[in-house]
């Protein structure tokens, strides 16, 4: 299952009146800001320096396995982000 540091709830502050909201849990990452991006049946590999790589199902799109990034920075912040991504447009989210 996924790590315990990067399970929970978690949201970004708005940017252009779209707030993103996160949820990972064991087996799953949702995330819904003004598009859904859902993952099942997750997997997860640790990339190094506090980055881990989750592949899972998605169910909306493309209906097949893609990944998504997770920096892990503290208790509180994590970075998130899909392949491909430039550096300064991660996504910087809280716990709530």
């Amino acid at each position: 299952g996924t790590p315990n540091a990067i399970r929970g709830h978690w949201k970004s502050k708005k940017e252009r009146a779209i707030t993103t909201y996160a949820t990972i849990g064991k087996n799953y990452y949702h995330e819904m800001a003004n598009d859904l991006n859902y993952l099942n049946n997750t997997q997860y590999k640790y990339i190094g320096h506090h980055i881990f790589k989750i592949n899972g199902y998605e169910p909306y799109y493309s209906k097949r396995r893609t990944n998504q990034y997770v920096q892990y920075i503290n208790h509180r912040y994590i970075k998130t982000w899909t392949p491909g991504t430039p550096h300064k447009y991660r996504l910087l989210l809280h716990r709530y």
